[in-house]
This record gives structure tokens, C-alpha cells and sequence, in this order.
């Protein structure tokens, strides 16, 4: 394993599908995050489907390796009502998608909506 630390360097925002006030738009957040991938928190990430959380973003942030040399990061606020407190996106039991419970909206581990209102 490559004892190098990774490094998440983005700008994370999501904003609903359809039209809605610009209060309800998810804010932009800049996000510099340094991960070291053999640290014994992050040990989730040493296969593909691994995922873990972490602090930053808006509501925190899933950081999920969807291949060997592949990572995705996305904000865990849910794009249905995100201003609401409960507007949270976590890992499914399965790891095979996400869903804020709150809302019933699911997402694939893309971040893209699969079902629900968001």
C-alpha cells in the first residue's frame, strides 16, 4: 500500500434537481482535506466499496474508493429541502447506495438521485 497521504482538494456543492428559492440551494463550500490512507481510521479505504466520514463541507462529507486508483467525495447534505437539519445523506447498511432517511431519497455512489423527492 502507497504510504504517500492522499489528498481531497475540492469544491463540494449540490443543488436540487428542480427550481427552488435560493434559500434552498446547498452553499458552495471549499473543502482541503489531507487524508493519510494507512492511518488505522481510514483502514475502510483500503478496498473498493470501502467508505468513511469525515469533518468539512456542508454536512460533512463520504469519501467512498470506487476503483483501485479511484475516489469519490461528496457533501452529505441531501438536496431535498437541504436547509432542513435532517437533510442528511449516509451509506446504506448494503454499501451499494446512499439515502437520507429523513426524506426517503436515495442516491447511487455518485451522488446522482435514484428514488425520492430529491
Amino acid at each position: 500500500m502507497n504510504k504517500k497521504p492522499f489528498y481531497i482538494f475540492c469544491l463540494l456543492s449540490l443543488a436540487a434537481c428542480n427550481s427552488s428559492p435560493i434559500d434552498d440551494l446547498i452553499p458552495n463550500v471549499p473543502v482541503n482535506i489531507e487524508l493519510n490512507l494507512s492511518d488505522i481510521d481510514n483502514l475502510a479505504l483500503q478496498q473498493i466499496g470501502g467508505f468513511v466520514y469525515l469533518d468539512g463541507g456542508v454536512r460533512g462529507i463520504i469519501l467512498i474508493r470506487t476503483s483501485f486508483d479511484t475516489y469519490e467525495a461528496m457533501d452529505r447534505n441531501c438536496t431535498y429541502q437541504p436547509t432542513s437539519s435532517q437533510a442528511i445523506v449516509s451509506m446504506d447498511s448494503s454499501g451499494f447506495f446512499m439515502e437520507d432517511k429523513s426524506c426517503q431519497s436515495t442516491f447511487n455512489l455518485s451522488g446522482i438521485p435514484t428514488g425520492g423527492p430529491a
